[in-house]
This record gives C-alpha cells, sequence and structure tokens, in this order.
C-alpha cells in the first residue's frame, strides 16, 4: 500500500512541470484577433516552472522578452585549451576578439572537463555554421576554428 502511494506521489510530481511548460508556451503564443500576454519574470522562475531558461534578448520589433529553449544544432568552436587559469584567460581573449569582429554572435566561453573552450554561435544548420565559418576565417584571425555538434539556444514564438 505504502508503494502504490510514493508511485503516485512520484508519477504526480514528474506530471506537473510538463503541465505548467504548456502553460506558459501557450500564454506565450500569439494568434490573429486575440490579445498578447507579455510575462516578466525572472530567468530563475522560469527554469524552476518550465525547466527552461528565458532569453534577455529584446525582439526588434517589438521590444518585448523572448523565451529560449534547447535544442541539437552547431557552435564554432574558436578556442580549446588546458584547465589551468592561463587557459581561462585565453578563451575569454579569443572570445572577445569574436565580438570585435562578429558582435551579433553570441559567444560561449565554457570548462567542458577538461579544458577551456570558446564557441560562437547558435546554428540550427550545418550550413549556417559554414557560411559564418568562411566569414570568420576571412578575417585571418580565427584559422583554427572549426564547426562542431552542440546544444544551442533557439527562440520560443
Amino acid at each position: 500500500m505504502l508503494r502504490t502511494h510514493i508511485v503516485f506521489a512520484l508519477a504526480l510530481l514528474f506530471a506537473m512541470p510538463t503541465a505548467a511548460q504548456r502553460f506558459t508556451d501557450h500564454l506565450r503564443r500569439t494568434a490573429p484577433g486575440q490579445g498578447v500576454v507579455t510575462i516578466h519574470q525572472d530567468a530563475d522562475i522560469e527554469a524552476l516552472v518550465n525547466g527552461v531558461a528565458t532569453g534577455e534578448s529584446l525582439a526588434a520589433d517589438e521590444g518585448a522578452r523572448q523565451a529560449t529553449a534547447k535544442a541539437k544544432g552547431y557552435r564554432i568552436q574558436v578556442y580549446s585549451g588546458g584547465n589551468s587559469r592561463e587557459s581561462k584567460n585565453e578563451a575569454t581573449r579569443v572570445g572577445n576578439r569574436v565580438k570585435q569582429h562578429f558582435a551579433q554572435l553570441p559567444v560561449y566561453t565554457h570548462f567542458h572537463s577538461p579544458r577551456w573552450t570558446c564557441r560562437v554561435g547558435d546554428f540550427r544548420s550545418i550550413e549556417e555554421a559554414n557560411e559564418t565559418l568562411r566569414q570568420m576565417k576571412a578575417t585571418q584571425q580565427f584559422g583554427e576554428a572549426v564547426i562542431v555538434r552542440s546544444t544551442i539556444n533557439v527562440a520560443i514564438y
């Protein structure tokens, strides 16, 4: 009997985040002839309720927040070093150099054990990533850049 109650409680706990995610996603959708709901909340609340983080980027024409979700895609790796502080600093320097040349690209500097990496962009297709890689290599600043599969951030509309 106790086992049945525990299984029921666990099933209920796992079902709750799914329903919450559908709820806030439903509110964010736009439909012709209907009003618009704008949700202003901290990214931590979004992650807690929906299991996804929100982006702080502004929509050019609406000036509203956009929610983001994770998806499979591609990024361009412009640096990969060791696990030292020097490697961390170099990854940051390379990321800043990318921002100087390509201000529109998001830069991600992370420690993926056992090394520091600097990756840029959120590309859904390899063709998009390849075009940006060609532009980067044309600057002659990022000769070691390569395309890697990665989990990317995509906007939810």
